[in-house]
């Protein structure tokens, strides 16, 4: 059975295999941290799509006002489905959820960004009714002892 639920930190450890297919080299700990943090603001909600227990999905979100929109926006900063259920359409059931979140807090668009390296991503993405519209660049500040959570970036 699919449910789709706000996550908890404990989740953490369970989600880490969603993050490594993301390419991210994050471990439970981490990510338990991280979620914890996030789930704090009341801004960053983060849904998991379950299948009879385990993780197999999710969706996470960043509600915001900006300078150069006159409404609140949405920002998807991850989404990802398990290797085998791509193409079952719980992608698309992990936006629609996000969607239905972002409209609850206030929010009139959905944004996103996605890797260079992920073509079936932007094609899946365009079929939702997403457009291109920038490049987003990254910069490590001068001095952070930060390390990146992409692997092998």
């Amino acid at each position: 059975m699919l449910a789709i639920r706000p996550v908890i930190p404990a989740d953490g450890p369970a989600l880490v295999p969603l993050l490594h297919q993301l390419g991210y080299a994050w471990e439970g700990p981490a990510v338990t941290q991280n979620l914890a943090r996030l789930l704090a603001t009341g801004d960053d909600p983060v849904l998991v799509a379950e299948r009879d227990g385990t993780p197999v999905g999710l969706v996470a979100l960043h509600m915001m006002h900006t300078l150069h929109w006159s409404y609140r926006i949405a920002r998807i900063t991850a989404l990802v489905v398990e290797e085998n259920e791509r193409g079952t359409g719980l992608g698309r059931l992990l936006i629609d959820a996000a969607e239905e979140l972002a409209a609850a807090g206030g929010c009139e668009a959905l944004e996103l960004t996605s890797g260079m390296h992920r073509p079936a991503a932007h094609a899946f993405y365009r079929r939702l009714g997403f457009q291109d519209q920038a490049l987003r660049f990254y910069r490590q500040i001068e001095g952070a002892a930060l390390e990146h959570p992409l692997r092998g970036k």
